[in-house]
C-alpha cells in the first residue's frame, strides 16, 4: 500500500504558503510540513482548506 499509493500523499500546502500565513522561514515550516503529512495520512485532512485551518488552530 505505501509503495503504491501512501507515498504519493503530500500536503496540498508548501514553505511559501505557510510564509504567507506568517509562519518565520525555519525549523519550523518543516515540521509544519511533517505534521500535515501526518494529517493527510490520518485523514484528519482532506483539502487545502483543512489544512489552512489545522495551521491556523495551530497558531492561536
Amino acid at each position: 500500500l505505501f509503495l503504491t499509493r501512501l507515498r504519493y500523499v503530500k500536503p496540498a500546502l508548501n514553505g511559501d504558503d505557510l510564509k504567507i500565513m506568517g509562519i518565520a522561514l525555519g525549523p519550523r515550516i518543516k515540521e509544519i510540513l511533517n505534521l500535515l503529512h501526518e494529517a493527510r495520512l490520518d485523514g484528519k485532512v482532506t483539502s487545502k482548506k483543512d489544512e489552512v485551518e489545522l495551521v491556523k488552530g495551530w497558531l492561536d
